[in-house]
């Protein structure tokens, strides 16, 4: 059993605002952890790729909008996209070929709203989209923000 005494002092000593869903899904991995028999939430649980990629992806005639909400990282975990929000490189990858390669859709409008998030992937992402870019028309709609790595550098997109 580990003992994770600063975490549990932040958790159970301090006053934090959060959702209520956060706490309970942090509060219970933070408890599985250290040896307690606690039921995991179903978010905590690995969704399988289709279902991430719904949750980001969807149409509107002929328009396929990704939405790009939270923190970007690759290989973020299902505890991280619950607890701070966030979405994974691969999901984005994902939506963007499933965009490229439905003969229905002609645009594409990625919904962003980012404080950026890690650098490994990002130039790869980025990448995908100006490629898809022109084949389909791309448009970003900065849903309140877009820092760091939600802006595509080093690649300019628009």
């Amino acid at each position: 059993m580990h003992a994770y005494p600063r975490l549990a002092a932040k958790l159970f000593r301090s006053p934090l605002l959060l959702d209520a869903g956060v706490r309970w899904s942090f509060e219970t991995a933070l408890l599985a952890r250290m040896g307690a028999a606690v039921a995991q939430s179903s978010a905590l649980e690995g969704k399988a790729p289709d279902s991430r990629t719904a949750d980001i992806y969807g149409t509107f005639q002929n328009v396929a909008i990704i939405r790009i909400d939270g923190v970007i990282d690759k290989r973020l975990a299902a505890l991280e996209a619950e607890c701070f929000g966030g979405v994974d490189l691969e999901v984005i990858d994902e939506a963007l070929q499933q965009a490229e390669h439905d003969r229905a859709v002609t645009h594409v409008v990625l919904d962003i709203h980012s404080p950026g998030g890690g650098v490994t992937g990002t130039p790869e992402t980025a990448a995908r989209i100006a490629r898809l870019a022109q084949t389909k028309e791309v448009h970003a709609f900065v849903n309140c923000q877009a820092c760091s790595a939600a802006t595509g550098s080093p690649h300019r997109l628009m």
